[in-house]
């Protein structure tokens, strides 16, 4: 297995796999969710930015991304000078 940073050219693989959580998540825990949305307009634009923005690393195994780890810095408030980072989601199959 290796681990690499992501690159655009893996946004697709990022968002089906994001999709596969969303399904099992909408189904055993939280029915509120929007089905498919990883794969809606919104999602595309979502994951874009967190990969060309943020960090984004995945791991693949025979070149198949096989799990991805979003992350974030964030600022704590305008009052402060703390940033703190924030794990956005993440899959492993």
């Amino acid at each position: 297995m290796d681990i690499r940073r992501a690159t655009i050219n893996d946004l697709e693989d990022i968002r089906k796999l994001n999709n596969q959580l969303f399904k099992l998540e909408k189904e055993k825990y939280d029915p509120t969710l929007v089905e498919n949305w990883p794969l809606s307009e919104e999602g595309e634009k979502y994951f874009t930015e967190l990969i060309n923005n943020n960090y984004v690393i995945v791991a693949t195994e025979n070149d198949k991304i096989v799990g991805y780890l979003a992350g974030s810095i964030e600022e704590r408030g305008t009052y402060e000078l703390i940033q703190y980072a924030e794990l956005n989601n993440m899959l492993v199959t």
